[in-house]
Parts: C-alpha cells; structure tokens; sequence
C-alpha cells in the first residue's frame, strides 16, 4: 500500500513539473526598457522630409576632416532682405542722371582777354573753348560758362532797373528760369549790380542733354557802356573764388 501511494505521488511531482515547463515557454517577453529606440511614425517622417536639406562642408572642431551631418538651408532673414532693398535702390540711383560737377579745379590757370573794342580787360580760365558772339563772347568748359557782353546805356544800372529790364527778357529767353537775388555789389573796377538766377544750359552739343544751372550776372556802367559778365555753372557746384577772381579782374580800359 505504501508502495502505490509512493507511485501516485511520484506521477503528481512529473505533472506538476510538466504544468510549469509549459508555463515557462507561454510567458510575454519583457517589454523595452526607456533606452530602447523608437521607430518614427509615418507622420514624423513626411513633417521632416519637408524641410530641405542642403549637404554642408565644413571642418570638424579637431580639424581632422569634414562633418558629415546635413545642414538646413538657411532661411531669409530681415538683414538678407533689407540689404536687397538696399542694392536695388542703388542700381535706380545709378541709372538716375545727375548733374555734372561744375567746380573749376584750384590749379587753374586764368589768361587774361581785351575786347575785340578795346574797352575793358577780364580774366578767364586757360583752355576754355571760346565762341564770338553779335554782342561779345562766350567761354565755355563741359555746362561751365563765362559770357561777356557789351552795349551802349544812358545810366548806370540799379536793382529796380534790372530787374524791369533784364528779368523779363530772362523769364522769356532762359528755359525754366527762376530768380533770385538783385543786389549792389563793389569790385575793383568800381560799383556794378548782381542779378543771381536758376536756369536750364544750352543744349549739349554732342548728349543734346541740358542740365540745371546756377548763375550770375555782372553788370558794369562807366561812360555810356555797359558790360555784363555772366558766369554759370550746375547747381552744387562751388565757383566762388573762380567766379570772384574773374569779376576781380575785369578792367576798364577807357
């Protein structure tokens, strides 16, 4: 008896062994710890692939040779923009004409002219091309002008007779002419009236291009003759001690 209860107990310990091999082999694999790497979702992968890549050659920190990560290309920014701006204004303002420098240069040479009359002397720059006119001359340099003339008066000139006299005929002869100051003024050769205005120059002979000017006019009186000499040049130029010392020089001759 002891014998069968001894076989019964041995076939309960082989089963029970068998339930738990079986146990064993049926059990879930342990899920991933935090450090395993988690596959990237159809979703990340397109909001990625969005953004262009550009392949970038730069040299590693140890300078031992190139990284090879990618980098973004580079988005525009406010900078990038507002020198873009800034170039195109430019390229608008070199097509944008400009008038010419009119400063006569500090080494110029001055020669001195006589009436063709033989009534009065003046000095003007060396080199200017010079051009007879019915009532005097004209020396011109680029839109530079020195113009003399002479003509036969009862009186000596005043800033209300100039200016009833001479503006009108200006106003009509002078393209986009505008006045301004009438003024008594001293030179060596004695009293004389200035009469400043703005006006277009004369046509360029080979451009046929006019430009804004400044000028001045001269007006001289001794003994029944009068002589104007009037000097322009584009408007910003500085003529100041040019146009002083040409109008310091005239000279009477009678």
């Amino acid at each position: 008896m002891k014998s069968t209860l001894r076989m019964k107990l041995s076939v309960l310990a082989l089963t029970a062994g068998l339930v738990g091999v079986t146990a064993c082999g049926n059990a879930s694999p342990a899920a991933p710890t935090s450090t395993t790497i988690a596959r990237t979702s159809p979703a990340t992968t397109a909001a990625t692939s969005s953004t262009p890549v550009v392949s970038t050659t730069a040299a590693s920190s140890d300078g031992s040779g190139v990284t090879s990560s990618p980098a973004r290309a580079p988005q525009a920014s406010a900078a990038s923009s507002g020198s873009g701006t800034a170039s195109t204004n430019g390229a608008k303002n070199a097509q944008r004409e400009v008038n010419p420098a009119g400063d006569i240069p500090d080494n110029q040479a001055f020669v001195p002219y006589t009436s063709s009359k033989g009534k009065f002397s003046v000095t003007v720059p060396e080199g200017w091309a010079r051009t007879d006119t019915a009532s005097g001359v004209l020396f011109t340099d680029k839109y530079n002008s020195i113009r003399v003339e002479t003509r036969s008066a009862v009186r000596a000139p005043t800033a209300a007779s100039i200016r009833s006299s001479e503006v009108p005929t200006l106003s009509r002869s002078a393209a986009n002419f505008h006045l301004g100051d009438i003024t008594a003024i001293s030179r060596k050769a004695g009293a004389a009236v200035l009469l400043t205005y703005r006006a277009d120059t004369a046509p360029n002979a080979v451009t046929g291009k006019v430009t804004a000017a400044a000028f001045e006019r001269y007006v001289f009186f001794k003994a029944g003759t009068e002589v104007d000499i009037t000097v322009g040049a584009p408007i910003g130029g500085d003529n100041v001690d040019p146009w002083l010392k040409i109008t310091d020089s005239f000279s009477w001759s009678v």
